[in-house]
C-alpha cells in the first residue's frame, strides 16, 4: 500500500503544479500592472488576457494528450509535456513584450492541462480498488497547496525569482518521473506483459496480487470490443442524462467564484479596503481550502452527494451575496469600515462550501454516472470543458468587474449557484449507497 501511496504523492506533484500556475496570477498581477518588474506597460484588462491564456492552452493539451498516451503510455506523456512548461516559465521570467507573456501563459497551461488529466488516470491505474477513491482524493488537496505555495513565495520573493522557482516544478517532475513505473493497464494493453510483471511486483506485493494480474491480463482485447464513439453513446438515455448533468454542474463550478478568486485573489483584497495585507489575506483564504479538502478526504462519502451539494451551495450562496453587497456599499460611497473584515470571512465561507460541497460532488459525479466506457470518451471531454470555462472566467473577471462593478459580478455567481440549488434537487439522482445499476436506473427515469 506505501509504494501506491508515495507513487501517487510523486504524481500529484503535477496537480500541485496546476495549483501554483493558477494562483501564479493572484501575487504577480499588482506587480506586473503597476509596471513594476517589466520594462513594458500592461493594463489590467491585457492582464485578464495573460490569466486566461493558461486555461487555453490547457484545453487545446487534453486532447493531444490522450493521443500521446495511447502511443507512447502515461509516464513518457507526462515527461514530455512538462518541457512546454519549463519554455513557458523562460517566457515569463524574461519577457520582451507582453506576447511573450501571453506564450508563456499558453505554454504553461499545455502542461498543466496534460498533468490534471493524466494523474488521474495514472492514479486510478496504479492503485488498488481498495484504496482508490482515497488516493484520487489526493488531488485537490495538492491542487490547493500549490494555490497556498504560490500564494507565500509572492508574498517573500521577487517575481522574477518566483518565475524561476515555479519552473523549476515542471523540470523536477520531467527528470523525476523517469524513476517512475509506467502503468499496468498501459502495458498490457500493449502486449508487454513481462514489462506489465514487473511494475505490478514494484508497486504491489507479488502474491496477493496475481489474480488481479490474470483479470488485468484479458481486459485490452474486451476494451477494444466495447469501443463505441461519442455519438453512440450518447444514443443511450441513461449516458445522454448524465452528460447533460455534467456540463451543466461543469458551468456551475466555473461560476461558484472560486477559480476567480484563486486567479485575482490579491486583487480582490486590495479593492476591498481590507484592514490587514491583501497578501496574508489571500494566505488566509486558501489555507482555509487545504484544510477543507482534508476534510472532504475523511468525510466526503458518509453524506449523499445531492446533499452536500444543495447544503453547502446554501452556504455559498450567503457568502457570495455578503461580499456582492458588501463591494455595492463600498462602491457607492458607504462606510464599510466597521465590516471591513466582511470580504475576508465571506471568501473563507465560500471556500469551505466549494471543498465540501462543489469539487468533491462534481468531480465525484463524473466518475458515478458513466459506464467504463462512456467514461473513456466523456472524461477526455469533460477536462476540456472544464478548462474552457476556466479560460472564460480567467479573461471575463477583471473585464466585467470594471464595466459593472466587482460587487455585481458576486451577486452573478451567487444567482447561478442559487440555480444550482434547483438544478441538483430536480435532476440530479443521490448515488450515494446505490449500486452501479441502480443509478443507471434513476438517469433512464
Amino acid at each position: 500500500m506505501w509504494n501506491q501511496v508515495l507513487l501517487t504523492i510523486f504524481a500529484n506533484i503535477g496537480t500541485f503544479y496546476f495549483g501554483v500556475g493558477a494562483a501564479w496570477s493572484s501575487p504577480s498581477g499588482p506587480q506586473i500592472t503597476e509596471n513594476e518588474n517589466y520594462f513594458f506597460w500592461v493594463t489590467k484588462n491585457q492582464f485578464g488576457l495573460i490569466v486566461a491564456f493558461m486555461p487555453l492552452g490547457s484545453m487545446m493539451s487534453c486532447v493531444f494528450s490522450g493521443i500521446f498516451r495511447h502511443k507512447y503510455g502515461t509516464k513518457l506523456t507526462m515527461q514530455l509535456f512538462s518541457v512546454p512548461a519549463v519554455l513557458g516559465s523562460a517566457c515569463i521570467t524574461l519577457p520582451w513584450n507582453i506576447y511573450m507573456l501571453l506564450l508563456g501563459r499558453f505554454l504553461i497551461g499545455i502542461t498543466i492541462g496534460c498533468y490534471m488529466f493524466l494523474v488521474q488516470i495514472y492514479v486510478g491505474e496504479i492503485s488498488t480498488k481498495q484504496i482508490r477513491a482515497s488516493l484520487l482524493n489526493f488531488i485537490h488537496i495538492f491542487v490547493f497547496l500549490g494555490v497556498l505555495f504560490s500564494y507565500v513565495l509572492g508574498q517573500l520573493v521577487s517575481l522574477r525569482n518566483l518565475n524561476i522557482i515555479c519552473g523549476a516544478i515542471p523540470l523536477f517532475y520531467l527528470i523525476g518521473f523517469q524513476a517512475m513505473p509506467e502503468t499496468v493497464p498501459y502495458l498490457l494493453s500493449k502486449r508487454k506483459v513481462k514489462d506489465a510483471e514487473m511494475s505490478m511486483n514494484f508497486m504491489y506485493k507479488k502474491v496477493a496480487h496475481q489474480a488481479e494480474f490474470k483479470e488485468l491480463l484479458t481486459k485490452p482485447d474486451k476494451k477494444n470490443q466495447q469501443k463505441q464513439s461519442m455519438a453512440d453513446l450518447l444514443k443511450i438515455k441513461s449516458t445522454r442524462r448524465a452528460t447533460i448533468i455534467m456540463v451543466m454542474q461543469f458551468f456551475f463550478f466555473q461560476m461558484c467564484g472560486t477559480n476567480a478568486v484563486n486567479f485575482y485573489s490579491k486583487t480582490i483584497f486590495i479593492d476591498s479596503g481590507i484592514d490587514i495585507d491583501p497578501g496574508n489575506a489571500s494566505i488566509i483564504n486558501v489555507s482555509i481550502l487545504v484544510i477543507s479538502s482534508f476534510i472532504s478526504v475523511f468525510y466526503a462519502r458518509q453524506f449523499g452527494r445531492r446533499v452536500m451539494l444543495i447544503t453547502f451551495n446554501i452556504l455559498s450562496v450567503i457568502s457570495l451575496c455578503g461580499l456582492g453587497l458588501y463591494f455595492t456599499m463600498k462602491n457607492s460611497g458607504w462606510t464599510v469600515e466597521t465590516i471591513g473584515w466582511m470580504p475576508l470571512i465571506c471568501l473563507c465561507m465560500n471556500s469551505v462550501a466549494f471543498c465540501l460541497g462543489m469539487a468533491p460532488v462534481t468531480y465525484g459525479l463524473l466518475g458515478e454516472l458513466f459506464t467504463i466506457e462512456a467514461k473513456q470518451v466523456i472524461a477526455p471531454f469533460a477536462q476540456t470543458l472544464n478548462h474552457g470555462l476556466t479560460f472564460l472566467i480567467g479573461l471575463s473577471f477583471p473585464f466585467f468587474s470594471s464595466i459593472i462593478g466587482t460587487g455585481n459580478v458576486f451577486l452573478i455567481f451567487a444567482a447561478t449557484i442559487f440555480i444550482d440549488i434547483i438544478f441538483a434537487y430536480n435532476f440530479i439522482p443521490e448515488t450515494q449507497g446505490k449500486s452501479f445499476e441502480e443509478i443507471q436506473k434513476a438517469l433512464d427515469a
